[in-house]
């Protein structure tokens, strides 16, 4: 799979004009920069629009289930932990207790996933108001504020708002029913400091059903970059991570 990616973005760097002369990879770069176009201007509904419902209800019942088995779950104990692995030492299985303990109390998935903490409500929603939930959560900006929060110690003023990305796109190639549009964040997102050529392009990954192109929910569509706090004037800093 990972060699049929690599040809594929291969292809999607060709000259536009020899790209052009396929009809279905130009219709899946017009809903591409639709879908974008929606994402920057943040009309969830208009971006909703242009999602797999179907793949997305999957998703979101997947999601449901494994937030019901956290909900049964006991929560983990040092012994338990211990037996687990018994060459840790107590000290060791205490702290690392803790820490997954205070993570689960503390980070609900759901939320973070959907913007929606209940299981019965998330599946209570059309599809239709899920979709525009769910890209409003992946949204950076969404992620950025979320993450202001989550720091305990930064007021969110509207001066901490950040700025909407832009998307670039590079190539779209066509493989039977799937399209993938090859396309690199632009220049305009939250630390405009870092230069956006230190990461790699991304894919958006697009689905041909009922003679249209709709594109697959995947949480790479966003930022793959973990985020980190500092309050006042170091303001908001990325941190590598998948």
């Amino acid at each position: 799979m990972r060699v049929r990616v690599v040809y594929l973005l291969g292809l999607a760097i060709m000259p536009s004009s020899l790209v052009a002369q396929n009809p279905d990879a130009v219709a899946a770069r017009v809903v591409s920069a639709a879908f974008f176009k929606a994402i920057v201007a943040s009309d969830w509904k208009a971006a909703a629009g242009f999602l797999d419902l179907a793949a997305l209800d999957r998703e979101r019942q997947s999601a449901v289930e494994g937030a019901r088995r956290q909900r049964t779950m006991p929560p983990m104990t040092v012994e338990r932990l211990m037996r687990m692995d018994p060459e840790m030492p107590r000290a060791v299985a205490e702290y690392q207790v803790k820490r997954m303990n205070r993570s689960r109390q503390s980070r609900n998935y759901l939320q973070s996933d959907f913007g929606i903490a209940d299981p019965d409500s998330l599946l209570a929603l059309p599809m239709e108001v899920v979709a525009a939930r769910w890209l409003e959560a992946h949204d950076e900006r969404a992620m950025y504020r979320e993450a202001l929060r989550a720091s305990g110690s930064c007021p969110i003023t509207p001066a901490d708002t950040a700025p909407a990305q832009e998307y670039r796109i590079i190539g779209t190639v066509v493989d039977d029913s799937m399209a993938y549009t090859l396309f690199r964040p632009g220049d305009r997102g939250m630390v405009p400091q870092v230069q956006v050529g230190l990461f790699p392009p991304r894919i958006l990954q697009l689905r041909q059903d009922r003679g249209a192109w709709w594109v697959v929910p995947s949480p790479d569509m966003s930022s793959s970059m973990a985020m980190s706090i500092q309050c006042a004037s170091a303001g908001l800093k990325k941190s590598g991570g998948a």
